[in-house]
């Protein structure tokens, strides 16, 4: 009887030592925008491919699942050739895809509108640099007439994303500058003008950043960047995973400096995904779950660093990034993907909370817990734990009178599944709780 009561102590000393206290959480005061890159080909990321009505109802449910709030279009780089006086009536135009090819652009301008409507978006629309007044001004009179009733307006223009990691000389960056401040000046003017950003570089902090963003800094309202994590060779194994984990790092070094040059400027993240490769191939091969999970830390690292809105890059297409939401299965049923999942579980609880924050330690088992906190209206805390590691997790909230809670979530690798576990509180302080699980990936 004692050397079992001696057991129970050695326990109960263990989880209190071990646990991860926590006793003050700072909440950011706004909350994050939820976007989505939608390409103008391939029929719009296969948003328009035809289907029955069963097939159509359940792309439907499935993308209103995911909780985006905003969509940037038309797609990136695809910006520099895309005309979107191409896309109106019911004879559409040609432009340049990824592979250099003309392709018919069958989602234009009132094909976005309606998908922005139906999924009640407002748009993040990108202009290459050399895009004339004349069409920038046409397009927002134009987009300005179809969406009256609506809410679905363009809110965020992006300028000169075609040059935003390009190495060019003395001659070209004054062509470059020259022209975003005449796109500038003319959309200065406008009565109810979107927010205007510019693109940093892929290498941040270098001489191509400093000169843009010295010369432009007082024009533009937001700055945004791609964040993708760096090439990482694939295969299944715990160390490719530790490369994943690791790269990481890079993107919140690059978030450090990102901060330093906006200079108090809001920062938006207009694409971000994980990259792997295998014989040149990107993404487009299969994963273990854990590698899915991983999506995860792009929103953390959002929350800390205080970005106004992610773009997740992308919808469903296939080309280059492909760690797509959804499966579009060639007009058959869709299915939401092992990203999606996690993409959809994260994002519709964001959406729940008024107000967001964070706690984290590097030297909690490894740097791969990360606690993320929201509040909503009623001062009701939702607590998410994510467990990026094999060690299990013991938390203790030192003043449990700080929160008076609502739920807490926690995701966790559970073999080749994620699992959460979603535990309704009864007395936070001891941590004692009762609840149910169920996985993701089922």
């Amino acid at each position: 009887m004692l050397q079992l009561l001696f057991l129970f102590l050695i326990l109960v000393f263990n989880h209190e030592t071990n646990a991860i206290v926590i006793d003050k959480v700072k909440f950011n005061t706004s909350k994050i925008v939820l976007g989505v890159n939608l390409n103008w080909i391939d029929s719009c990321d296969g948003l328009l491919s035809y289907g029955s009505e069963i097939v159509l109802r359940d792309r439907e449910n499935l993308i209103s699942g995911l909780k985006f709030s905003s969509i940037r279009y038309p797609g990136g780089i695809l910006s520099e050739s895309f005309d979107w006086r191409k896309g109106i009536g019911t004879v559409k135009g040609e432009a340049l895809n990824y592979l250099g090819l003309n392709e018919t652009i069958y989602c234009g301008i009132h094909e976005l509108q309606s998908i922005a409507v139906k999924y009640k978006c407002d748009i993040f629309y990108t202009f290459g640099s050399k895009t004339s007044l004349l069409e920038i001004d046409g397009l927002l009179k134009y987009w300005n007439q179809i969406i009256k009733g609506t809410s679905s307006a363009i809110k965020y223009i992006e300028i000169g994303n075609e040059l935003y990691n390009y190495h060019i000389d003395e001659k070209e960056l004054l062509d470059y500058l020259t022209r975003i401040r005449e796109i500038y000046s003319f959309l200065s003017t406008q009565k109810e003008r979107p927010l205007l950003g510019i693109p940093f570089s892929g290498i941040l902090g270098s001489e191509w950043d400093k000169i843009l963003f010295d010369s432009l800094r007082h024009s533009f309202d937001f700055i945004s960047w791609h964040s993708y994590t760096p090439n990482i060779p694939y295969w299944n194994s715990d160390s490719c995973f530790e490369i994943a984990f690791r790269s990481f790092k890079q993107v919140e070094h690059d978030l450090n400096i990102l901060q330093e040059l906006a200079d108090g400027k809001p920062i938006i993240i207009s694409e971000y995904n994980l990259s792997f490769w295998e014989n040149n191939r990107h993404q487009n091969i299969s994963y273990e779950s854990k590698f899915y999970f991983l999506i995860g830390y792009y929103y953390f690292l959002a929350i800390k660093y205080e970005v106004k809105a992610i773009y997740k890059w992308v919808l469903s297409h296939t080309w280059w990034h492909a760690y797509a939401d959804v499966n579009m299965m060639h007009g058959g049923k869709p299915l939401l993907s092992n990203s999606g999942k996690i993409a959809s579980f994260l994002n519709q609880w964001i959406s729940q909370q008024d107000s967001l924050g964070y706690f984290y330690k590097p030297t909690i088992n490894d740097g791969k817990v990360v606690i993320l906190f929201g509040k909503n209206r009623s001062s009701k805390v939702s607590m998410l734990i994510m467990n990026f590691g094999e060690s299990g997790v013991s938390i203790k909230i030192r003043n449990g009178k700080l929160f008076v809670f609502k739920k807490v979530h926690h995701l966790y690798c559970r073999g080749n599944n994620i699992a959460t576990r979603i535990e309704f509180v009864s007395k936070w302080d001891n941590f004692y709780t009762q609840g149910f699980s169920f996985s993701l990936f089922e």
